[in-house]
């Protein structure tokens, strides 16, 4: 490739004029016709951010939840109901669902059965503001790995959800797990 100014011919094609974008790649910078062959032995590098669905019917409290998470590096999707929750968890692979239990349309008891059904290596929190004892027992029988009362601790909350994940360690024990009465 010669250069005359801030453009470029290319060798293999003499006559056509390209403009020439520099950039890095670890640390070395390289022109326009080096990008395709990096780009076909490039990786893209996985995100840290643990991808979590926000399952509850109060869309003000689903959404504040949700930001919280983001605030504190997690990657959060909210939805309204259980049948969104059973379809999204279908379709995107989550790490975690936070699930209220009390739903216009299916009970978050029957979300929880159907999701450890389907895909036991999701983390699933409790968080409801109507759960009896009953209701938590269960839950944590089912898979759940914690159950919060509404308000929860937002700390305790993300432990939760990201215990066992640091030790590689998706099927962490539910002897560790919190539950607040």
């Amino acid at each position: 490739m010669e250069r005359q100014g801030s453009e470029a011919f290319s060798s293999r094609n003499p006559y056509k004029r390209q403009t020439e974008f520099p950039f890095l790649v670890n640390g070395c910078v390289y022109v326009n016709e080096f990008l395709p062959a990096l780009l076909a032995n490039c990786t893209i590098p996985k995100t840290d951010k643990m991808k979590i669905l926000v399952v509850d019917d109060e869309k003000k409290i689903a959404d504040t939840l949700a930001e919280r998470l983001r605030l504190r590096g997690f990657d959060a999707v909210t939805v309204y109901d259980g049948a969104s929750a059973l379809s999204l968890v279908r379709t995107e692979r989550f790490e975690g669902i936070v699930l209220d239990l009390r739903l216009p349309d299916i009970n978050g008891i029957e979300v929880l059965r159907q999701t450890m059904k389907e895909f036991p290596a999701i983390r699933v929190v409790i968080l409801s503001g109507h759960g009896t004892e009953r209701d938590f027992q269960i839950s944590l029988e089912l898979g759940a790995i914690a159950c919060f009362q509404k308000p929860a601790n937002i700390k305790e909350l993300t432990a939760a959800l990201a215990e066992g994940r640091e030790k590689g360690d998706v099927n962490a024990s539910v002897s560790g797990s919190s539950k607040q009465d």
